[in-house]
């Protein structure tokens, strides 16, 4: 049988697919959408393939239903695994960079450059410049190699944190560290200037003569696992919807003119997909916003860029509370060495002194029993 040639794509054909690629996708995000429950499914997917583009990750979910992690031909390949024969690849957009030159009136790719205007091009006469563009690429779900279950931590070590969830507090500490990173301090309730009521924490702004503040408060009566909750909440407002985020994406001709609701819903949404990602179950709260927005009647595309920039803060903070909860962990168990090294010092040394001091005594009292004896 004869194999199947390969036939290169016109850009017609390329752009065509692009577009094919980018309208199943929305269609099946309307589905999402208009469902909680299946808006659930799409942010827990989510939480689960945080390296991703939100494109990317809604295009694989969209392909392939219950990916648990995914790789290039390549990559399976060198990791010692294959993909099995018949499977098909799951599209996804590969960002490429593309360095370009004028030729007249003409954008040519430096690849396409004769040898004359590369050399002039190595002097600095014809200037270059570099885009980006996308193109389609293939990658497998682990599901269609040979490759276990038992692989998933080899392949894929960074899938997804392993966090004791009953370890609150740790957990907690570590989303502080990430709001004082962004220059947030958190406020206990009682030390704020903020009032809150019958709430469980809030995020602030607000003028300090003629500085802007911000600031997490937190309801002193919250449990541990309820700041971890509201920690995650709150912080996804601060990266969202603080003041300074406004004013550069308005410079950049891209406005935030949500509603409180759909801001809500935003931060709700990102707290979901960060709990996840501990093993934090938030759906009790959660639902009820994904409910109220799948009513909405937000147009999908409008719906695409809301959870667009909740997959960005959701990045940003799975990110950052990596690296302070593996910073105050390795610190925790670092002093927690040193005192069990110096518990143990302290118990070799006190015998030992005990038993000198016991030896020096009996030989003391010894001396004085001997004088003792000798002077009578």
């Amino acid at each position: 049988m004869a194999k199947k040639q390969y036939k290169v794509k016109s850009p017609e054909e390329k752009k065509l697919e692009k577009q094919q690629l980018m309208d199943n996708m929305f269609k099946k995000m309307e589905t999402y959408t208009k469902d909680p429950v299946e808006m659930k499914k799409l942010l827990t997917f989510m939480s689960n393939f945080h390296q991703y583009s939100s494109r990317n990750k809604f295009l694989i979910n969209a392909q392939f239903n219950g990916a648990i992690g995914v790789g290039s031909f390549d990559f399976f390949k060198k990791k010692g695994f294959s993909v099995q024969k018949g499977e098909k690849g799951i599209k996804i957009f590969v960002p490429k960079n593309v360095t370009w030159f004028k030729r007249g009136n003409e954008t040519v790719s430096l690849s396409k450059a004769t040898k004359e205007e590369k050399e002039k091009i190595k002097q600095g006469i014809i200037r270059t410049q570099t885009k980006t563009s996308f193109g389609i690429g293939n990658v497998f779900d682990i599901s269609q190699t040979d490759a276990t279950e038992a692989d998933i931590p080899k392949l894929f070590p960074n899938r997804h944190a392993t966090y004791q969830v009953e370890n609150q507090e740790q957990i907690e500490k570590a989303f502080v560290a990430v709001s004082n990173q962004m220059g947030i301090p958190v406020q206990n309730g009682k030390e704020s200037r903020i009032e809150l009521g019958v709430a469980f924490g809030g995020y602030a702004q607000y003028f300090d003569g003629d500085t802007l503040k911000e600031e997490i408060v937190l309801n002193p009566r919250n449990s541990a696992g309820e700041n971890v909750r509201v920690l995650a909440h709150e912080l996804s407002h601060a990266y969202l919807h603080s003041a300074k985020r406004i004013e550069e994406q308005e410079k950049k001709g891209n406005p935030i003119i949500y509603t409180t609701e759909v801001k809500e819903l935003q931060a709700e949404m990102t707290a979901y997909v960060v709990a996840h990602h501990l093993g934090v179950d938030t759906e009790d709260t959660s639902l009820p916003y994904m409910a109220e927005w799948t009513r909405n009647g937000q147009e999908i595309e409008e719906k695409y860029k809301t959870l667009e920039e909740v997959n960005e803060a959701a990045d940003y903070l799975i990110k950052n509370f990596d690296e302070q909860y593996d910073r105050l962990t390795t610190t925790r168990d670092l002093e927690k060495e040193t005192l069990v090294k110096e518990n143990a010092e302290i118990k070799v040394f006190g015998e030992e002194d005990y038993i000198n001091e016991y030896r020096n005594t009996v030989i003391k009292q010894a001396q004085n029993d001997s004088f003792k004896a000798e002077s009578m």
